[in-house]
């Protein structure tokens, strides 16, 4: 069984992250967030298609709520998949 993408994987790579980070350059798919921790109420996340902070946005800033997951149904990115976070925050990244 292959994914969405036909590479060829069974599921998705996952990803921690406790800051802003490039998670992958290129094209693919960003599955879901789950937040783990995330302290203050001011914790935010926004989703780039780019390889540094910088437009396109894919998701517009949200808050970043403890043990929560944020599900985004393969949402495809060309240039490549960078989160910018703010706060602190532990989270993991699922894509393809």
């Amino acid at each position: 069984m292959s994914n969405i993408n036909g590479h060829g994987l069974k599921s998705p790579i996952s990803t921690v992250i406790t800051e802003s980070t490039l998670i992958k350059t290129g094209c693919g798919r960003l599955r879901k967030i789950i937040v783990t921790s995330s302290k203050l109420d001011s914790a935010t996340i926004e989703i780039l298609d780019n390889v540094e902070d910088a437009n396109p946005v894919l998701v517009r800033q949200f808050t970043a709520v403890s043990s929560t997951v944020y599900k985004f149904g393969d949402v495809t990115f060309e240039t490549g998949l960078y989160i910018v976070v703010g706060g602190l925050i532990n989270a993991t990244v699922f894509y393809f």
